[in-house]
């Protein structure tokens, strides 16, 4: 009785829920707000150039209460109707922190980074368009 008023009492103010408050996104990062919950992104390079490898910092936002977590992150040219030819390594840092490397985008023009995040509810995908250029 004693445990369950404490998990309780942990998840409603937010120290055992894995995930963290969203930074406010400034000029080098964006925030990308679903249904069910949010993400804050930081891309390194901040402007990914074609055919170089970047990186993704994420922070998968607290706005339900429940536990989210990054479960998958990809790339696709909705105009061209196809992804990216690597699949990137998303390596958890705590508190609902993410770094995603190995992003590559191998051709110049619009792609749609794509997020999916679960909740022991359920899941949802976020996502979040780019340019890339040379």
């Amino acid at each position: 009785m004693i445990r369950a008023l404490l998990a309780a009492l942990l998840l409603s103010v937010g120290w055992a829920t894995g995930a963290a408050a969203c930074p406010q996104a400034d000029g080098a990062g964006a925030r990308v707000e679903g249904e069910k919950g949010a993400i804050a992104l930081r891309l390194e390079p901040e402007v990914p150039r074609v055919d170089s490898f970047f990186a993704i910092d994420v922070t998968v936002c607290d706005t339900s209460g429940a536990a989210a977590r990054l479960r998958r992150v990809d790339a696709v040219m909705p105009g061209h109707g196809h992804g990216m030819n690597y699949r990137p390594e998303i390596a958890e840092r705590g508190d609902g922190r993410y770094r995603v490397e190995g992003m590559f985008f191998h051709m110049q023009g619009g792609w749609l980074l794509r997020f999916d995040v679960g909740t022991p509810e359920g899941g949802e995908r976020l996502t979040y368009g780019i340019d890339a250029g040379f």
